[in-house]
């Protein structure tokens, strides 16, 4: 790999405050500048949220943030540490039992998106009990030289934060979670002149894209597709409905049926079986193809270590070759597999709408797909990797000029940079704020947030009836 440097402003942090009801000051995203020693990666930390106006026994629920901070660092032994800070500080003291788990995986994109470090902190705080503590979890890696030998790395890190409250009549088990994502730059020698960050950037953007990138009606939010990724945040409210689409406007490409077994958790098993289906999707006046792809999932077993309820992640990379040389489609999640008991079966269909360039009418073939298993678990961030080879099997024709309207019938809404789900939002100076009384009537739910706690769309949650 060719080296990658930068000339950047400092990346600077702002506090945040915070009261009973979920405040995000904004912080700018910049660019970092080289250094040596430990890669900061962010932070960790959670508020509580009064909710006293919608449930009778819980006073306060626990509410999780996580925000994350690219990094630029220059480890000319080949060596460093990746660190984030983390803090519990309970004030209320009419609280119920929260259980708190703060964790983050770090992935080289250069070695097919290798997790190859996690840290995790986990406490159970006590009913009504004051907590005020802090720390710093810590990944150490160490490359080959056959590693250092390519110049300079490119690491990914995931930021997650769980808070569950426990043991409650009302609202019983549920969960707020909060993730980020950040791009880390490793150089093996100082830089001799000043390129800039945004080669490790691109590189993360391309290799291992963020779960939420391309959601229904991005173009319309976004001057770029670089402010889209640096910008947009996310915001859902319990699970809700996947968007199916409209067979009789656009059928739905099947890309293949996904098993996993998690008996060994640090040796997951999965198996994906590739379909061979031809669509036909619809090329917009903006001469951008666009259609909806489908995953069925199967989990078979879960591993008998998990305390808390957690939501699982798995994501899946769509490219397109061109020349020979394969660009990024689109993405897409596969979010909420719910993990309620020690043990779990589950099963379902994902959809997700892609989009594809498409200067003209004709077929585009797809090279690959990428798809990636991702749990935070209380042992270990532990990550399953599959690659389909598509190319002789499935290809997309472009049929003519259609209507995009069927895109916006996503049950997505966007609020300045953020995009929302299931939940009642309102926005003002660049703030969204997401009622989740509603969500509070229900067991086993839960509210979600990515990328909250900076840029210039944040998240604030309250508690109104």
């Amino acid at each position: 790999m060719k080296k990658k440097y930068l000339v950047g402003s400092i990346l600077v942090v702002l506090s945040m405050l915070v009261s009973t009801q979920l405040v995000f000051m904004k912080t700018a995203k910049s660019d970092p500048t080289i250094h040596y020693g430990d890669a900061e990666v962010g932070e960790f930390w959670i508020t509580e949220l009064d909710v006293s106006a919608a449930l009778e026994e819980v006073n306060y629920i626990g509410v999780a943030h996580a925000r994350a901070s690219d990094d630029w660092v220059c480890w000319d032994e080949g060596t460093g540490n990746v660190t984030a800070e983390w803090e519990v500080n309970i004030t209320s003291e009419q609280n119920p039992e929260y259980v708190v788990s703060y964790v983050f995986g770090v992935f080289n994109v250069d070695a097919d998106n290798k997790c190859i470090g996690s840290d995790e902190f986990n406490m159970t705080c006590s009913a009504q009990t004051g907590y005020s503590s802090g720390g710093t979890l810590q990944v150490s890696i160490e490359f080959s030289p056959e590693e250092m030998e390519q110049g300079s790395v490119t690491l990914v890190c995931l930021l997650d934060t769980t808070v569950c409250i426990n043991d409650t009549e009302e609202a019983k088990n549920f969960m707020s979670v909060s993730q980020d994502r950040c791009v880390i730059g490793v150089d093996f020698e100082w830089p001799q002149s000043e390129p800039p960050f945004s080669g490790y950037r691109d590189e993360a953007n391309e290799e291992m894209p963020g779960m939420w990138f391309w959601l229904p009606s991005w173009e319309s939010r976004f001057s770029s597709e670089n402010q889209m990724m640096d910008e947009q945040t996310v915001l859902i409210g319990g699970f809700g409905e996947e968007y199916t689409g409209s067979s009789q406007v656009n059928p739905q490409w099947d890309i293949g049926d996904i098993s996993v077994d998690y008996t060994e958790f640090h040796n997951p098993i999965i198996d994906i079986t590739a379909d061979a289906d031809h669509v036909d999707w619809y090329r917009n006046n903006a001469n951008v193809a666009r259609g909806l792809v489908k995953v069925d999932y199967d989990i078979d077993t879960w591993p008998n270590i998990l305390p808390v309820p957690r939501p699982i992640f798995m994501n899946w990379v769509l490219k397109q070759s061109s020349g020979g040389q394969p660009y990024l489609v689109g993405c897409g999640s596969f979010i909420w597999f719910r993990v309620t008991e020690y043990n779990i079966l589950g099963e379902g269909t994902v959809t997700r709408l892609v989009r594809v360039n498409a200067p003209g009418t004709g077929p585009i073939y797809m090279s690959f797909a990428k798809i990636r298993v991702i749990c935070f678990d209380l042992l270990a961030l532990g990550q399953a990797y599959m690659e389909l080879d598509l190319s002789n099997d499935i290809y997309v024709n472009i049929v003519g000029t259609q209507s995009d309207t069927f895109a916006e019938s996503e049950s997505w809404n966007w609020n300045g940079y953020c995009a929302n789900q299931n939940i009642s939002t309102t926005y003002e100076n660049g703030i969204v704020k997401g009622n989740i009384a509603s969500l509070l009537q229900t067991d086993d739910n839960m509210v979600y947030t990515y990328a909250g706690d900076r840029g210039e769309t944040t998240i604030e949650m309250f508690c109104e009836q």
